[in-house]
């Protein structure tokens, strides 16, 4: 049987560790989003990106693949040594009622896999992890407990885990920086009949970043320019891809052609959402955003660059995913002296796969 996100969908430790002093300095401000500064170390900056975690702590088979799953993130966090791991959603997608404690210790597993390696990790929620009636605000709530938890909250931001993450060099100015958006889940489309117009599939409609999440975006960017007197070089992490991934391919026939300096595996169309709500517009206009970080989709980690703002999905992490591509993650580094980064798939134990170098 093929499987793909639609056939998918309808079937549907070690005590926590202190950061390492000096990887998480600075003072955080909740109304801004901005979550405590890390550092560049001997000039270089690493980020390991999983994704699709699909923790179902619902029975004795999802215990055992639960378990397979955080093995596979600590065996990368082993292998790669990264500076921050960022989970980008769908990671406690079932009810934890198959453990004592529940959600909450569905949460406390996920976080002490990072805990025992003593990595600090970043969490942005998928539209998975909405459909269990827990509010993501009770998600970040939980995952929050961590020491070692990056992620932080504006308040007034749709969703949970609105944040950005300042990357300071060895002269303690801001260097690169982190932005993490919650992508929300499915959009309602019966309550809003201009918006239901647009698709007569309702129950398949993904929802997408508000205007206040890039309104937001886009006056924290201007500030860092100001205070620093460039754009500051940034990356973006979330769940749901944008429109804009649907155009690093060209269709020929029932097949789809990548286009010029696109690689890696695209197995399915990406599942973004009909209304573009701008955000890689905004990205243009600023020019501070170098590229966006997504999962979502388990057949596809292809990565291209559009109009100047690289497109890339991560290798999807979870052995409760459909699909047959090997469980993986994505590696992103960062130089202190230079815009761009290198990038690449890879796999516990294996050679990396599609390395990708975007240089500004």
């Amino acid at each position: 049987m093929a499987f793909s996100r639609r056939t998918f969908l309808a079937s549907a430790l070690a005590a926590p560790l202190a950061l390492e002093a000096g990887r998480a300095v600075g003072e955080e401000n909740a109304a801004t989003g901005r979550a405590p500064a890390m550092r560049f170390k001997d000039g270089r900056f690493r980020i390991l990106q999983v994704t699709d975690l699909h923790l179902g702590y619902n029975c004795a088979d999802g215990l055992k693949r639960a378990e397979q799953t955080l093995e596979n993130v600590r065996k990368l966090l082993v292998e790669t040594k990264p500076d921050l791991a960022i989970v980008t959603g769908d990671i406690v997608w079932l009810d934890a009622t198959a453990i004592e404690g529940g959600f909450a210790e569905a949460w406390r597993r996920v976080c002490e896999s990072f805990e025992a390696a003593g990595v600090p990790f970043a969490i942005t929620l998928g539209n998975h992890d909405h459909e269990r009636k827990v509010p993501a605000k009770a998600h970040y709530a939980e995952f929050s407990k961590s020491p070692l938890n990056m992620t932080r909250d504006v308040p007034e931001l749709p969703g949970a885990g609105n944040c950005f993450i300042p990357i300071l060099g060895a002269d303690g100015k801001e260097k690169r920086r982190i932005w993490l958006f919650d992508s929300h889940s499915y959009c309602r489309l019966s309550d809003n009949p201009r918006i239901h117009a647009l698709s007569k599939v309702v129950s398949w409609e993904y929802d997408w970043i508000k205007p206040a999440q890039i309104a937001w975006y886009m006056s924290e960017s201007e500030k860092a320019e100001a205070e620093n007197g460039a754009p500051v070089p940034s990356a973006a992490f979330f769940h749901i891809p944008t429109p804009e991934f649907w155009e690093l391919h060209d269709k020929e026939g029932d097949a789809y052609k990548a286009k010029e300096g696109v690689i890696g595996n695209r197995g399915e169309n990406p599942a973004s959402p009909r209304v573009n709500s701008g955000l890689v517009a905004a990205a243009i206009q600023r020019g501070d955003l170098e590229a966006l970080f997504v999962g979502h989709e388990h057949n596809n980690d292809y990565i291209g660059e559009y109009k100047g703002v690289v497109l890339a999905y991560g290798r999807k992490t979870g052995v409760e995913t459909y699909g047959d591509l090997p469980r993986g993650g994505r590696v992103i580094d960062f130089a202190e002296d230079k815009p761009g980064f290198e990038t690449r798939i890879v796999i516990p134990g294996e050679e990396p796969l599609f390395e990708y170098a975007f240089k500004r």
